[in-house]
């Protein structure tokens, strides 16, 4: 993201994990990278620091551009595939099975193919996954699980609904109706 300084230097903010996987913030300005470690107001000044070498440099950005970059940087985090997944047994009218409870690992598994989302009441994992990745999980685990095991599973509603219509088209063309009729 491209921002300035309140004196009107030109910065660039980039979301990054460290080398720990914490999310952080690099700043580009003058030909230097600094990586950021917060927000501070001391002294009376407001801006986010951190450190060349061993030089503290304070930086006077807007703040929302700061915890806009510093979001990005934990959502990377949030959904590194060291992320562990931690599946939890619900039972209730609404939703039953393996559910997490982070929204956005969620729908990171969703993406994946190894969970569906119940009518807006909460994203279910596949009992089939938990059972071959256990309750506690990497996304990475999950990742290489659903490209074995998703893309090698065949669409059982498309070929049904394939099926059904040319049990259909063979009804109503009559046994003696060209095969090319009953191409679906």
């Amino acid at each position: 993201m491209k921002t300035r300084t309140a004196g009107g230097t030109a910065v660039i903010l980039t979301a990054k994990l460290d080398d720990n996987g914490n999310p952080t913030v690099a700043a580009a300005v003058k030909g230097m990278t600094i990586e950021l470690q917060g927000w501070t107001t001391e002294g009376g000044r407001e801006g986010a620091y951190g450190y060349r070498g061993t030089q503290i440099v304070a930086l006077p950005i807007p703040r929302a551009d700061y915890d806009a970059i510093l979001a990005e940087a934990q959502q990377m985090a949030i959904l590194s595939e060291d992320t562990l997944v931690e599946a939890t047994y619900r039972d209730s009218d609404t939703l039953s099975g393996y559910t997490v409870h982070d929204h956005r690992i969620g729908q990171r598994l969703l993406d994946i193919g190894i969970a569906q989302d119940v009518d807006g009441w909460g994203i279910v994992i596949d009992s089939a996954a938990v059972d071959a990745l256990g309750e506690r999980f990497s996304l990475a685990a999950a990742a290489e699980y659903g490209a074995k095991h998703v893309a090698a599973a065949p669409d059982t509603d498309a070929a049904a609904e394939a099926d059904a219509v040319r049990a259909h088209m063979a009804t109503r063309n009559g046994p003696n109706a060209d095969a090319a009729d009953n191409q679906v």
